[in-house]
């Protein structure tokens, strides 16, 4: 693909999401998100919280969790079998 041709697309996706950037701020319920997110904050500011330690108190167990990423590639192995030999000369 051309470099000129390559700028185009990218000047057009760049268009589309201005728009849908511009379409976004006039949303009401964004507002009124925004607001409260705005609101939440200075509360927390104004008491020392920060956003971890209303999580660690509303769920103490979060911190102690791994990813579930993680938890999927670590998995348990079932225990070995344990296998008894009879000589056979005897």
């Amino acid at each position: 693909m051309s470099r000129l041709a390559e700028f185009r697309k990218l000047e057009r996706n760049l268009a589309a999401q201005l728009a849908e950037l511009e379409s976004m701020k006039n949303d009401v319920g964004l507002k009124k998100e925004m607001e409260f997110e705005k609101k939440l904050r200075g509360l927390l500011e104004s008491y020392g919280y920060s956003l971890r330690d209303v999580i660690n108190i509303l769920d103490p167990q979060a911190s102690h969790r791994t990813p579930a990423v993680a938890a999927s590639k670590v998995t348990q192995r079932k225990p070995r079998e344990v296998k008894i030999y009879k000589n056979p000369h005897k």
